[in-house]
């Protein structure tokens, strides 16, 4: 750990030419925590927070990271390794329920409106075979994500004892 607090990182994440507020709103994250997390009153437990700060949107001055943010907050490597998959899974579930643009295009043209009872088999068999590998390969990857945040979860709780590997 570099000794630099999570309210410092915020505070250089905001950077110099914008206010508190003009963070908050580019974050999605309310003023007030902002300005908990930078006089040190507050510790956000849930890495949403961390991920509002450091996403695309909010755009991060002074090269902060998640990653810093987290190492600042005291995560261990094993939580950022199981959140890391956790988001990776989640990410790749939300993929697999939202069809493709091109997908989109191909329904639309075939007349087949997505969604709805009976729908799905309409739609899956419109679809081209390297769009059915496509969705097939993102439903393999969420299950192996999955099963790994499942595990580095069950590891560290039997680490510190909240469960046995017998049980």
């Amino acid at each position: 750990m570099s000794g630099i607090s999570v309210g410092e990182l915020v505070k250089q994440a905001k950077g110099e030419g914008r206010s508190l507020r003009e963070y908050a709103r580019d974050s999605g994250v309310d003023a007030a925590i902002l300005s908990k997390m930078i006089n040190g009153t507050y510790l956000p437990k849930k890495p949403g927070i961390y991920e509002a700060l450091t996403s695309p949107p909010a755009s991060p001055r002074g090269g902060v990271t998640l990653e810093k943010m987290l190492a600042a907050a005291g995560a261990t490597e094993d939580f950022q390794s199981g959140m890391s998959a956790g988001m990776s899974a989640g990410m790749l579930t939300a993929l697999a329920d939202i069809p493709s643009s091109s997908m989109i295009k191909v329904l639309q043209a075939r007349g087949i409106a997505a969604g709805g009872p009976g729908k799905s088999e309409a739609a899956f068999a419109a679809m081209k075979p390297e769009e059915i590998r496509r969705i097939q390969r993102i439903r393999s990857d969420t299950q192996r994500l999955t099963a790994i945040a499942n595990g580095i979860i069950l590891g560290c709780l039997g680490k510190i004892g909240i469960c046995s590997s017998g049980s």
